[in-house]
């Protein structure tokens, strides 16, 4: 019953959102996108996704449950970006354009939606799940504080990550340079991939121990998956940052302009994955509501600081200040799981990432700053030799999951 409760009201409200932006489609095409050809059409296909999503996030949600986090591998890490993939690949090879691109968009989620009650099928009755028979359960009310919260937070968050896009645009900034801040942006944000893939399993297993009470694993386990995310992630952002130029390429060729601001874009997703975890302790412990203002106090910060930066510093203002938001964002995380939960990100634990990368980062600073890395031979070099160094230093400060550690 809790789960058909769930699926309901999910389902209930993806229809009513759907069924806005279906009505407000024409206008959304006519006044505000007119330049884009079949964008009425292409959204209405899109809208058709939001219940299959619903369906997918509160089925996955119910095999979370059991610990069956293959599932969500399979169906969210899988086969729902194949089938965005293969939509990409058939809109261009067709040259069908907008339209087709949300057809393909709209039936991945519905094929996704298809999986995944079929993987809640593994471990409940979908014909007791979908049965009008039956009462909600007390904890159906216990949902609704939870995912309320949480909602607004995720979609607010979705808004305040992407403030400095809308007010370069709003400043007046070329198009062609707030394309290219935008594609840099989206590029440094994949960094933070690492640590949501240990988010997605992370959730069940931090509420497990949050209700026995078992705070001494709930902090060996966000301190070890700090130190495992960041690990991974440094070496990964300083690729990325050395090889920024031909990663933007890749999204158009005429973006060889400089980008300097690039450096700041990274700070964000590295401190995710240095400290995000605290994030998930405050949502999986119940404390969603005051995740919800801290992304409140978030977006006005980074609305007030953008709106200070950006008119005389530009592109670099507008890294400046989302860099100082995502840190003062994870701070403010990290102190509130520490009073209210206990839970405390120690330095012993997570040193072994920061020590290592100190010198590799510094390095790397310097020879961007002394203009040395004019060649793709050169970053290709750099890349190796600090990699090597890196890994170096985890070895001599003795990371605990080191393959060659000496036992």
């Amino acid at each position: 019953p809790l789960i058909r409760g769930t699926l309901v009201t999910a389902i209930g409200l993806s229809l009513l959102i759907a069924v806005g932006l279906w009505l407000l489609a024409p206008v959304l095409g006519e006044r505000v996108y007119p330049q884009l050809e079949g964008f009425t059409e292409g959204l209405r296909w899109m809208v058709l996704a939001l219940p299959a999503m619903a369906i997918m996030t509160v089925s996955l949600a119910a095999t979370k449950i059991q610990q069956r986090m293959e599932f969500d591998v399979l169906v969210e890490g899988f086969l729902v970006p194949a089938g965005l993939i293969a939509a990409c690949v058939w809109a261009w090879s067709t040259e069908t354009g907008l339209v087709a691109l949300a057809q393909g968009y709209a039936a991945a989620y519905a094929l996704g939606a298809l999986a995944s009650l079929l993987s809640v099928s593994k471990d409940y009755s979908l014909a007791r799940v979908f049965s009008s028979s039956g009462t909600y359960e007390p904890g159906f009310r216990d949902v609704h504080r939870f995912a309320v919260p949480h909602s607004l937070k995720q979609t607010l968050n979705q808004y305040q990550t992407r403030v400095d896009v809308l007010l370069l645009g709003a400043f007046g900034t070329a198009s062609t340079l707030v394309a290219f801040y935008s594609a840099g942006s989206l590029i440094a944000t994949l960094v933070r991939e690492v640590r949501m893939v240990f988010s997605r399993a992370i959730g069940p297993v931090l509420a497990r121990y949050h209700a026995v009470g078992d705070r001494a694993a709930m902090d060996a386990l966000v301190n070890r998956l700090s130190r495992l995310s960041f690990t991974i992630a440094l070496p990964i952002g300083l690729a990325v940052g050395i090889f920024r130029g031909e990663l933007l390429q890749l999204v158009d060729p005429s973006f060889n302009m400089d980008s300097d601001f690039f450096v700041l874009l990274l700070v964000s997703p590295l401190a995710s994955c240095a400290i995000g975890f605290m994030g998930n302790t405050l949502t999986y412990t119940g404390h969603t509501t005051v995740g919800l203002f801290n992304v409140m106090g978030a977006t006005a910060l980074n609305l007030v600081l953008n709106v200070l930066w950006i008119p005389p510093y530009g592109l670099l203002g507008a890294a400046m200040a989302t860099a100082l938001t995502a840190l003062a964002f994870q701070f403010v995380q990290t102190v509130q799981v520490r009073r209210l939960e206990g839970v405390i990100l120690r330095w012993r634990d997570i040193r072994y990432p920061v020590l290592a990368g100190v010198l590799p980062v510094a390095l790397w600073l310097a020879l961007e700053f002394e203009g040395v890395l004019s060649s793709f031979l050169l970053r290709l070099a750099a890349a190796l030799g600090l990699l090597a160094l890196y890994t170096l230093g985890l070895r001599i400060t003795g990371l605990p999951e080191f393959p060659l550690r000496k036992r």
